[in-house]
């Protein structure tokens, strides 16, 4: 009786051949039970009981959260380097995302120039650059040029004049240079690529590209190819470009080498008027006046110009009066007269602080607004013009 028993509850609990890898058997051999994947709770018993609860999985999310979804999904995947994932995630975006198919596309274009595809990457940009934004069409423009480059097709180099045309201002040039220099030199053009290293060492001198073309042009002249020394217009050209944009220390160490040059007079008029802004910019203002007094001997380009370096150093000697310990003790004697502090005006000891903080004066300067903030009944502007002046 016993072993019957046993025999027939072994029969009832069998495993069938269907049954789900990830379910209870119970719920694989349900017919009734829904197909959707199910959230199994809970069991009393590992094969099947009454006690088990299904939970039916939400419905299918909108088209437009599933391609939002997938676009999320596309920028993580190129993060991880994982460009397959990406460029699937992408196109489901691109179905369901119609109203920013353009950054949609510049998406696309960025991942196709990651999988080294240039030329596919260029038809993307292509398509992002028709968008009713400007940011996004000046960006596709940019990474459309760059793809030609990239993949040495003819159409580039007109799509580089078109895009500086319309674009003089555009930021990150040098690397479009750098790809125009990369990819002449791939075709064999080695005279157009040594021009485009030209510009970008007069032109780009602190930009790290600059200094890829410097040993360029050193290497291409070692194998033989004719490159040319700058001349001194270039070299006075670089010096500006260094000192409007740095680094400083690259700057000073060209001026300082062009002082000593054989230049013609407005030449020198400019290295000394741009010797003078970079004392001016260091603090020295003595220095800075004394370059732009000498700057005035030479000829220079134009009345406008004379006019420009003359006011610059009349403001550099000021400032440099302004500085000078002494001579703000010598002004600060007339202005007292002989008076304390506390019984000075409080608009002539505002003065005063001004005179004193300039020149780096910290003990009267102290004394002169310990004074001030002793007083009663001052306005807010003689209070804040003393602090911003002592500061």
């Amino acid at each position: 009786m016993f072993c019957a028993l046993v025999a027939v509850l072994s029969a009832t609990v069998a495993t069938p051949v269907n049954a789900s890898p990830v379910a209870p058997m119970c719920v694989a051999e349900d017919p009734y039970v829904s197909p959707a994947p199910v959230d199994l709770l809970e069991w009393r018993i590992p094969m099947c009981g009454p006690s088990i609860r299904i939970v039916p999985v939400a419905t299918a999310e909108p088209p437009e959260e599933r391609a939002v979804a997938a676009y999320r999904r596309a920028s993580d995947d190129i993060a991880a380097a994982d460009y397959e994932a990406a460029r699937l995630e992408l196109d489901l975006a691109h179905r369901g995302l119609e109203r920013i198919r353009d950054r949609i596309a510049l998406q696309s274009g960025r991942l196709e120039l990651l999988r080294q595809r240039p030329d596919r990457a260029a038809e993307f940009f292509a398509e992002a650059a028709e968008s009713p934004h400007e940011a996004v069409r000046i960006r596709a423009g940019f990474e459309r040029v760059f793809s030609l480059f990239r993949a040495d097709d003819p159409a580039a180099e007109s799509a580089y004049e078109a895009l500086i045309d319309a674009y003089p201002e555009l930021p990150k040039r040098t690397e479009l240079l750098f790809e125009r220099a990369q990819s002449l030199l791939r075709q064999g053009r080695v005279d157009e690529a040594l021009s485009v290293m030209r510009t970008l060492v007069v032109d780009h001198p602190g930009d790290r590209v600059a200094r890829w073309a410097r040993g360029e042009m050193a290497r291409l002249g070692t194998l033989g190819h004719p490159v040319a020394p700058l001349t001194a217009e270039e070299h006075v050209r670089r010096a500006r470009n260094l000192v409007w944009a740095g680094p400083l220390d690259e700057a000073r160490a060209t001026i300082e080498e062009l002082l000593e040059s054989p230049l013609s007079g407005e030449q020198h008029a400019e290295v000394h008027y741009l010797a003078g802004r970079l004392a001016r910019f260091e603090g020295r203002w003595r220095a800075a006046e004394t370059y732009m007094r000498t700057a005035q001997l030479f000829p220079m380009p134009s009345a406008s110009a004379a006019r420009t370096i003359e006011a610059r150093a009349d403001d550099m000697a000021a400032t440099a009066n302004a500085r000078d310990p002494e001579e703000a003790l010598r002004r600060l004697m007339v202005l007292r007269a002989g008076r304390n502090d506390f019984t000075i005006p409080s608009r002539e000891l505002l003065e005063m602080i001004t005179i004193a903080a300039g020149a780096g004066l910290q003990e009267q300067t102290e004394s002169m607004v310990t004074a001030l903030r002793k007083r009663r009944g001052l306005s807010s502007a003689v209070v804040f013009g003393a602090a911003m002046a002592a500061t």
